[in-house]
């Protein structure tokens, strides 16, 4: 699809592609739009991060309680696991409501489960990024702290990084 429109506005106009041919542009609120996009591919510049896939798989917005969006996001996370087959799973933010951290938890362990190797002393394949972004300086909130409790095992089954910028 190609953008005609400003992030700013709450509508877009977008160009259908089917079979590389652009069709009739239509509108679309950018919630629909967010909920039919299955992923957004963005180069990086000078090979920076080269061999590296970089992931985004958004929070469903509490605003937004569609079981389509629970779906969509539980799909791309198990979607990814199997078909990208990543080394690490990287979080700031894991939720953004308190009513979602039972089932981040369980999509957290299930990746876990699915990923990680079964020796206590391999490396945490699931990491959160403690950044400037994260909740706890955003809004002064840890709500991804009760997460990683049901989660257990801090150090085996997930880690902390901080990050700069």
């Amino acid at each position: 699809m190609a953008l005609t429109a400003s992030d700013t506005q709450s509508d877009v106009v977008v160009h259908p592609v089917k079979e590389g041919r652009l069709l009739n542009a239509v509108s679309l609120s950018l919630d629909s739009l967010a909920l039919l996009t299955r992923e957004l591919v963005l180069t990086v510049e000078n090979n920076v991060l080269d061999n590296v896939d970089l992931l985004d798989i958004p929070v469903a917005p509490d605003s937004h309680p569609h079981p389509l969006w629970r779906a969509k996001l539980g799909w791309m996370l198990a979607h990814y696991r199997q078909q990208v087959q990543p080394d690490v799973l990287v979080i700031c933010n894991a939720l953004a409501s308190r009513s979602q951290t039972s089932t981040a938890a369980r999509h957290l362990l299930e990746w876990v489960n699915a990923t990680q190797p079964q020796h206590e002393s391999a490396l945490p394949g699931v990491v959160w990024a403690i950044t400037p972004q994260d909740a706890r300086f955003a809004t002064q909130q840890n709500l991804d702290e009760a997460v990683q409790q049901l989660m257990g095992k801090p150090g085996v089954h997930w880690g902390n990084v901080a990050g700069a910028g």
